[in-house]
């Protein structure tokens, strides 16, 4: 698929803008250069199937593209994550992206990511005969693909890091194609460290002057980041601890900062990632150690004041997702506010949550586990709810942990009340009832605690209007 170069804004314009309305694949005759008139959209394999069947004679002619593929390679050459290839005509001397190439090459890095992650490297130590043959032809395929990819500069270097990233050491021989760059390029801990910025989400703070602290061997490295998003920005400093044993780094914490709107004071809170022991939520009074996976768009969500699904490693080598929710009205004595957390024990499904209500996405299995995920990040998600008669609508959703059901803002993400959700036929009158004796039940339970709140701050009042008084200097009676 190549693209003219002044055509290139708008063509991956007009991909994001299909890509939104749910198109799978593009299809086009890969003549010299596309543009947007001679590009046809398909909504997964029905409209694919349609596609063939109204072009019986000329579907030999067509070529396709998958749109998320496109999207995301036309998205990382704009951010400069990739370098374009270019392809140049030697009668005119224009040049064109080769985009079909770029999309190739990645996702066969994505097909040897998969493979290498799951790949035996340890299987010439078998004494199983099957086991030793079919890790060999695993490895033959791997390295098949890996001299494949290798075939350009860029593309050697991402297989060097894949090769030092997958493989361990002491395990299996590179083959000879990866042997001089690896020797050139000591890739193994850089990549390992530069892993520890991009697991969270801060790439952009893999800085040279990071990767040379960590050249001279600096026990620990703190890395200030500021972050844009939609609702605002957050400010923070990333922490690294050197091993003591490697010159690998750890991102141990992360301490973020973002101003709310309508609050005066910005909202700050310290976010640890190491292993740590904290309360076993299934099994109170006991300790159990976790590994934290927090990234810095959860962070942000946060503390805007949004729960988010945090995974969390167990003892038994498990991941669990445990819901989390920032208390910003209790300080800790380590300066951070307290966070709630709600373990799996606690009952909330966001699978039977969504299910109340009437949201188109949850229809389709990917759209579905693509509105989860962001759900679990702590976004606020547009989603489309369809009314009583059929009529859709675009709301944003967060999930509502204590309640056991989604909060629904409108577009100006103002609140949306329930009684106008069951109206609309949003929601159902029965789960609207439950909700409302759920509301009954933890304002009954919340009573005594909110009274001792207002009597602390009466007696706060008083006590620091007797020390105005106090201040205040007698005047002589003349």
């Amino acid at each position: 698929m190549l693209i003219e170069q002044e055509d290139f804004k708008s063509i991956y314009d007009l991909l994001k803008q299909q890509q939104r309305y749910g198109a799978s694949d593009v299809f086009y005759i890969p003549e010299r250069a596309v543009t947007s008139e001679n590009l046809t959209f398909c909504n997964g394999l029905g409209d694919i199937a349609l596609f063939y069947h109204r072009h019986p004679r000329d579907a030999d002619w067509y070529d396709s593209i998958k749109v998320d593929s496109a999207v995301e390679a036309m998205e990382k050459i704009e951010n400069g994550k990739i370098v374009p290839k270019l392809i140049s005509d030697d009668f005119t001397g224009e040049q064109f992206l080769d985009l079909r190439s770029i999309v190739n090459n990645m996702e066969l890095v994505n097909q040897l990511r998969y493979k290498m992650q799951h790949a035996d490297w340890r299987h010439e130590y078998s004494d199983d005969f099957k086991v030793a043959d079919r890790g060999r032809k695993e490895l033959m395929g791997i390295q098949t693909d890996l001299k494949k990819l290798s075939s350009s500069p860029e593309g050697l270097e991402t297989a060097v890091k894949m090769w030092r990233q997958y493989v361990p050491p002491h395990s299996v021989n590179a083959p000879d194609f990866l042997i001089k760059k690896i020797d050139i390029m000591d890739e193994n801990e850089k990549s390992f460290n530069e892993n520890q910025f991009r697991r969270v989400g801060a790439d952009e703070a893999f800085t040279p002057d990071v990767i040379k602290q960590m050249q001279d061997g600096a026990p620990v490295i703190q890395k200030s980041f500021v972050k844009e998003y939609e609702d605002g920005n957050m400010e923070g400093t990333l922490h690294l601890k050197k091993s003591q044993t490697s010159d690998h780094y750890f991102m141990n914490k992360i301490e973020a900062s973002t101003q709310k709107n309508g609050e005066d004071a910005p909202r700050s809170q310290t976010f640890y990632l190491s292993s740590r022991r904290q309360p076993d939520g299934d099994n109170k009074g006991e300790q159990i150690k976790v590994e934290n996976r927090y990234t810095l768009k959860a962070i942000f969500n946060a503390l805007q004041g949004r729960p988010i699904g945090v995974l969390q490693t167990t003892k038994d080598g498990d991941a669990e997702r445990v819901w989390e929710r920032i208390n910003f009205k209790k300080k800790l004595e380590n300066g951070n506010h307290e966070v709630k957390r709600h373990y799996p024990s606690y009952g909330f499904d966001l699978d039977k949550t969504l299910a109340n209500y009437s949201i188109k996405e949850m229809r389709n299995e990917q759209y579905a586990d693509s509105l989860k995920d962001s759900l679990y990040r702590g976004n606020l998600q547009k989603a489309t709810f369809i009314d009583k008669d059929g009529y859709e609508e675009k709301l944003y959703v967060s999930p509502n942990i204590s309640l056991g059901s989604m909060n629904v803002y409108d577009e100006n993400k103002k609140r949306v009340p329930d009684e106008k959700l069951v109206e609309k036929g949003y929601i159902s009158q029965e789960f609207a009832q439950q909700l409302k004796e759920r509301i009954a039940e933890i304002n009954r339970e919340l009573r005594p605690e909110r009274q001792q709140e207002k009597e602390a701050a009466k007696q706060k009042e008083t006590q620091q209007q007797e020390v105005t008084q106090k201040r205040v200097p007698k005047q002589k009676v003349r």
